[in-house]
């Protein structure tokens, strides 16, 4: 660490935690304040914290999201070296050219109130969120812990339906993870095709990602 970066702003300002108590404090918000670090379905998992909370009654509305910063380079050397990086900097998820995924900065985040508080409110509503689940692949049909399962994931979207008594075959769009590497891309279309099972005499089921 350079010497200059040494300061007593160093250690609050690079705590993981941090980031979403700074957001509180600015914004006065005294619910609950929770920062997660799941990999790739942080932004996710957060959604799912926020949508219990609210259904609790623990907070009245919820602020959620995701962040990705490229700080230091030592999880782009990781990325390379295990192959998931795509070599021409081109994310071309579930593509036959696909040879990894691009990295980059960015920050998403939405807000989050029960139905009946934002129809109250004549808030703009956006989109309803029907049901949250979220679950582990465990160590079933799976070479390592860092690799997904097809079956683990084609259980999580058969309880969250069954849950919403909702039909898969109304589904026309899936917004889906797409590493756009040759693991992750067959495990998930493998599980999206046995999942939704549409036959060539249905509406095709778009995949975005």
């Amino acid at each position: 660490m350079e010497p200059e970066y040494r300061s007593r702003f160093h250690g609050p300002n690079s705590l993981l935690y941090n980031a979403a108590a700074r957001l509180s404090y600015h914004f006065n918000l005294q619910g609950p304040n929770v920062s997660l670090d799941v990999a790739c379905s942080s932004s996710l998992e957060a959604v799912h914290m926020a949508v219990e909370t609210l259904r609790r009654h623990e907070a009245d509305m919820a602020v959620c999201g995701g962040v990705n910063g490229i700080f230091a380079p030592e999880n782009v050397l990781y990325t390379s070296i295990i192959g998931a990086l795509s070599v021409d900097g081109r994310s071309r998820s579930f593509s036959a050219d696909a040879n990894g995924y691009a990295k980059g900065d960015g920050l998403g985040l939405m807000m989050l109130k029960r139905l009946s508080d934002a129809e109250r409110d004549g808030d703009r509503i956006y989109c309803v969120i029907r049901d949250v689940l979220s679950n582990h692949d465990g160590s079933d049909d799976k070479s390592s812990f860092v690799v997904p399962s097809a079956a683990g994931q084609t259980r999580l979207l058969t309880d969250v339906y069954k849950r919403t008594n909702f039909d898969p075959q109304r589904i026309f769009y899936v917004e889906a993870h797409g590493t756009g590497t040759p693991v992750g891309d067959p495990i998930e279309a493998n599980c999206l095709s046995r999942f939704f099972n549409r036959s060539s005499l249905e509406p095709p089921l778009l995949i975005g990602s």
